[in-house]
């Protein structure tokens, strides 16, 4: 649920339809098409902290060459929200009634997944992108706005951490082993 908070307050008053104003910045990141990345899909477990609050969410992605599905649910399986980008349109729906920009959201996941020079197209130019090895982070300045470090450079990726610090705010993610790999092993 606080992810939903902190993403909505994350939300600008006026920015173009496929642009997100990016938190603690005055910059902009426009979404960029899902054709720049392979196709894939990954069921995950997301671990949220915003500031003392910790949260646990369970997400489907589906990234294809027309868009990109995310879908999340409790650890009991309660569907939270689903968010579908075709490329030219986000659309949200939210049975829990929880407020959220789904462009933010889907800003994140891209800034995180996508091939750096499609996000770095998306920046605005008060906005830098640098990347060394695991490691992505945005700045504004010289302030890091968002940072991101991966276990390896294979997407999906197996574990990822995102930290906007300004805000107090992190996620740590990892890919779910699938059923059947699991028994192989």
């Amino acid at each position: 649920m606080m992810l939903w908070i902190v993403l909505c307050t994350t939300a600008c008053a006026h920015t173009p339809s496929r642009c997100v104003q990016l938190p603690s910045s005055t910059g902009l990141y426009c979404l960029q098409p899902s054709s720049v990345v392979a196709p894939f899909a990954v069921q995950q477990t997301v671990e949220i902290n915003y500031r003392d609050v910790h949260e646990v969410m369970i997400t489907d992605l589906d990234v294809s060459q027309s868009g990109l599905q995310m879908i999340a649910f409790t650890p009991f399986g309660q569907k939270l929200m689903q968010v579908n980008d075709n490329n030219v349109n986000i659309v949200a729906e939210n049975p829990l009634g929880a407020r959220l920009d789904p462009a933010m959201l889907v800003a994140l996941l891209q800034l995180a997944l996508w091939p750096s020079d499609a996000v770095k197209q998306g920046l605005s130019p008060s906005l830098t992108l640098m990347e060394a090895g695991a490691e992505r982070t945005v700045l504004s300045g010289n302030q890091v706005i968002l940072h991101m470090q991966y276990a390896n450079k294979l997407v999906p990726y197996q574990q990822l951490s995102i930290d906007m610090p300004r805000m107090q705010f992190s996620l740590n993610i990892s890919t779910l082993v699938d059923s059947t790999d699991a028994i192989a092993q």
